[in-house]
């Protein structure tokens, strides 16, 4: 679930050698915007959109489409869970162009800038963040 990948998310960061401050936001109040907001160590902010998948499939919203379209010159991220019935699970890092492909297409139809199989290393998945910034 997706509340589950939170929720490793934030142990695994904690856990690694980013010095990242998270806040999960409560998207009911803005529709479209992302799942968590993130402070680097340099005092970047970053925006993640979480999404868990069991297939291939990415359901987002008109307004979470709109929110990547209308940001997409800042650091604003898709992280795709998927755990199929079969295989290794994975996360993808998507950056905000492959919004509409990845909404179309799911996980099939855009390419990651990253990918990773578990177990995470969230330290070289913060850095991707950062270095892609």
């Amino acid at each position: 679930s997706e509340g589950g990948f939170w929720r490793k998310m934030k142990t695994g960061i904690a856990k690694s050698e980013a010095n990242w401050t998270m806040t999960r936001l409560e998207s009911w109040a803005l529709p479209g915007v992302p799942d968590i907001l993130v402070c680097d160590a340099k005092g970047r902010f970053h925006l993640i959109e979480l999404k868990y998948t069991k297939d291939n499939s990415v359901r987002l919203s008109p307004h979470q489409v709109g929110f990547f379209r209308r940001h997409e010159h800042a650091s604003v991220w898709l992280f795709v869970r998927q755990e199929l019935k079969e295989g290794t699970p994975r996360l993808f890092l998507y950056p905000p162009e492959a919004v509409i492909p990845l909404s179309m297409d799911g996980v099939k139809g855009a390419k990651p800038v990253a990918e990773f199989e578990d177990p995470l290393d969230w330290t070289r998945i913060t850095e991707v963040v950062e270095n892609e910034y």
